[in-house]
């Protein structure tokens, strides 16, 4: 739903689903996999606040036997997710009991419904302008991105558009489109402008079941305020770009697309809390580029055709070997989030690079030299995947070593190794 990073969060035990990549990803993953984090006994170590205990993982058991449930996200209650080899979207019902002895999570399954683009990588959870609530799908394998329709019980219905992405970047994995992340962003504003009527534009969605709607039609006109608008981004890892569309009449269309340098390799959008003396009522928005292993400041930009400018950049110091991979925000305080600590993964030399936001600018740290943990310290394993924060923490899910590792994090953003699990081919952690 575009909440943005950094939301109040305390350190106490955490239940978890851990997703991963199975058999027909090349990984060992069963399905989704239920742990827990919790607070070790009093007497252990503890880094960071001195009031805080460490944290210990604990598998519990895998909690749904599905094929490559590679991302999940939750909304009331309602687990979904994508099977990316399977070209599936699923949804559960997520419960818990408790005895005397101890809790007990489990998934029902709601709905299991095929996406028509191939290799869905990311899901988001969107409201369009008539309030209703779909599962829109990044389709990595062919660039699609899907809308489909949740009712009210969670289900996930057949999908309503199939959005076919264009282009290519100059490198071998660029050979075309690959949408890889999807981020709905929610605007309150009430100007005169968020009337969709007055965005004209060719790319009118059919009012049949389905329809298909090219990358290349045309574009609403520029200064259309899409800052007042619901709008959805997509980040297209192929074609070195940011498609932006907008919700009109319950469909999405296409408002423009902002382009990046050619092998940038655009992967992954998040929304980080800003000065509103610095970005108005716009969202502070950060790109994380596999190839060219940066992380982009973007703002909402009604001036610009595509919505979105860019504001900034940041050089990760990655390698030629790395890849830019994912993202966490530690806010250094939870009631008032604007400066904190984003973190990114680095596959490759499998390193975590903190970077400092002020609310309105992002930066390396001052470091001393390659080997300080300012300049990027070791994920625990191989292959960081994705970062999670919770509270003062970080979970990363080290894919290769079949590992999550757990980090504590110190007021100045040093890191703290507290814990490591066992889980087969983790590519996504989420919070339940």
């Amino acid at each position: 739903m575009g909440t943005a990073l950094g939301a109040s969060a305390d350190d106490g035990t955490r239940e978890l689903l851990v997703g991963g990549w199975g058999k027909d990803g090349d990984g060992q993953a069963q399905g989704i996999e239920w742990i827990t984090a919790s607070h070790e006994s009093a007497g252990s170590q503890a880094y960071g606040n001195s009031d805080e205990e460490g944290i210990q993982l604990e598998h519990r058991r895998c909690v749904a036997e599905i094929p490559s449930p590679s991302w999940m996200c939750l909304n009331d209650g309602i687990v979904y997710g994508c099977l990316e080899f399977s070209n599936e979207l699923v949804s559960y019902s997520c419960t818990r009991h408790s005895d005397q002895r101890r809790s007990e999570l489990q998934l029902h399954q709601l709905s299991r419904m095929r996406t028509p683009g191939e290799g869905p990588t990311h899901v988001a959870l969107c409201r369009d302008d008539r309030g209703a609530m779909h599962i829109v799908s990044a389709c990595y394998g062919d660039g699609t991105v899907t809308v489909h329709p949740i009712d009210a019980k969670g289900r996930i219905g057949e999908a309503e558009q199939a959005l076919h992405g264009a282009g290519h970047g100059p490198l071998p994995a660029q050979e075309h489109s690959h949408a890889h992340w999807i981020l709905p962003i929610e605007s309150s504003s009430q100007d005169s402008d968020s009337d969709p009527s007055s965005c004209s534009t060719s790319c009118t969605a059919s009012s049949t079941a389905s329809s298909t709607i090219e990358e290349d039609a045309a574009s609403p006109r520029a200064g259309s305020s899409p800052s007042a608008r619901h709008l959805v981004l997509v980040a297209d890892l192929g074609a070195d770009r940011i498609r932006t569309y907008m919700w009109r009449n319950g469909m999405l269309n296409k408002l423009g697309a902002l382009y990046l340098p050619a092998g940038t390799g655009p992967r992954d959008l998040h929304i980080l809390p800003a000065n509103l003396q610095d970005f108005g009522a716009s969202a502070a928005i950060l790109l994380i580029t596999e190839w060219s292993r940066k992380a982009f400041v973007l703002r909402l930009d009604p001036s610009n055709p595509a919505g979105i400018s860019i504001v900034d950049s940041v050089n990760l110091g990655a390698t030629q070997k790395d890849q830019a991979s994912s993202l966490a925000y530690i806010p250094d305080d939870a009631s008032s989030p604007e400066r904190g600590f984003a973190y990114v993964g680095l596959r490759g030399t499998n390193r975590i690079i903190p970077l400092r936001w002020n609310g309105c600018t992002l930066a390396r740290l001052p470091h001393a030299g390659d080997g300080s943990w300012q300049n990027g310290f070791s994920s625990g394993g191989s292959w960081p995947r994705h970062v999670l924060a919770f509270g003062r923490r970080l979970l990363v899910s080290n894919q290769l070593s079949s590992t999550v590792n757990c980090f504590v994090c110190d007021d100045d953003g040093r890191p703290h190794e507290e814990a490591s699990l066992h889980i087969p081919s983790p590519t996504c952690t989420l919070i339940v």
